[in-house]
């Protein structure tokens, strides 16, 4: 029986590395790390400067995008380092 926290895609570090190949492919992945793996999220630290955050469900798709427009919304009203999704 599927529980909730259980991750609907786990991204390994195989599917990672080709998936940032395939959508950002100015980017070599010299190293690849994993940085954590929550209830929504699975992060990989890449080349030790970039994370890469992917879902682990359908429903955290929509949370991520939400963070992006407001991480956006609040980068220039602070005055401290915003990450800047892409």
């Amino acid at each position: 029986m599927f529980q909730p926290w259980e991750a609907e895609v786990v991204v390994q570090v195989s599917l990672a590395r080709e998936l940032i190949r395939s959508q950002f492919p100015s980017i070599t992945v010299e190293q690849i790390s994993l940085l954590g793996s929550g209830w929504d999220n699975t992060a990989w630290l890449v080349n030790k400067n970039l994370v890469f955050r992917f879902p682990r469900h359908k429903e955290a798709v929509p949370l991520l995008e939400a963070e992006n427009q407001f991480l956006k919304k609040i980068s220039d009203s602070l005055c401290l380092k915003v990450p800047q999704p892409e």
